[in-house]
């Protein structure tokens, strides 16, 4: 998922506009920025944060692949 991957580069890199990390994920930068609105809306910080852990731990898995 491009977004998840998304949320875990910006905790790792620091800020980035959206057309930067649109460009990365190899998507559009409006498809990005309806990420933030709907992780926002329909998920609690506690829950970003564990989506932003299990991608950090996916994207480990898929380099030792």
């Amino acid at each position: 998922m491009p977004q998840l991957t998304a949320l875990s580069r910006l905790d790792r890199l620091g800020p980035s506009t959206t057309a930067e990390l649109a460009r990365r994920e190899q998507i559009t930068s409006q498809a990005m920025g309806r990420v933030a609105i709907v992780l926002a809306e329909s998920f609690t910080s506690e829950e970003i944060a564990t989506l932003d852990a299990a991608t950090r731990l996916i994207e480990r898995l898929a380099e030792l692949l």
